[in-house]
């Protein structure tokens, strides 16, 4: 073989390394780019079924304030929460720190499994902001994580995604208004 063919060989295989370089760069640049795109496809579905969930519990009758059979938009009723709370946590106990605990019961379980339905895996509290005597801070309403087969933990959570909405809390025996916020934060698994 000449010279001149094994500078053109040589020539040619130099060409074909650098487009190769080039190639493997540009896929590896690709999947990274598919990589975020994925994650904040699933960021995005995780906050709008946080939003259909706010959207739901919003319209739910059960904690609706309606005076007269006129209901008020973003107004809970504080005794209706309470007792959606009992109903689906369990029933009401303080630990030491003074902090309410729930201790479910069979039918909690099942108010549980129907609500589920409705707002898979997440939670759903109320946390009042002012004045700050009317509810337990936060009251959580509903808390669904979802959990390891064989564990009680929750260690499939791979993080959680929030929406706080304001709403107004009415108290029908004082016939008192506060302020506080629904907040609705949906399991990322």
């Amino acid at each position: 073989m000449s010279k001149k063919a094994q500078i053109k060989m040589m020539e040619s295989i130099a060409v074909l390394g650098v487009f190769f370089v080039l190639l493997v760069m540009g896929l590896v640049f690709y999947g990274k780019y598919q990589a975020v795109s994925v994650k904040q496809a699933g960021s995005v579905a995780f906050d709008k079924e946080a939003i259909r969930i706010v959207e739901i519990i919003s319209y739910l009758p059960e904690m609706q304030c309606s005076t007269d059979a006129v209901t008020e938009f973003n107004c809970y009723d504080v005794y209706k929460i309470k007792g959606l709370a009992q109903t689906i946590q369990g029933t009401e106990s303080f630990n030491p720190d003074g902090k309410i605990e729930y201790a479910e019961t069979v039918q909690s379980q099942e108010f549980k499994q129907y609500y589920f339905s409705t707002f898979g895996f997440s939670k759903i509290q109320i946390v009042e902001v002012f004045p700050k005597d009317t509810l337990a801070n936060p009251t959580v309403i509903y808390d669904f994580p979802p959990v390891s087969e064989g564990t009680s933990d929750a260690s499939k959570v791979k993080g959680i995604s929030y929406m706080r909405v304001p709403v107004s809390l009415f108290d029908p025996v004082l016939r008192d208004y506060s302020f506080a916020y629904l907040e609705v934060g949906v399991y990322r698994r």
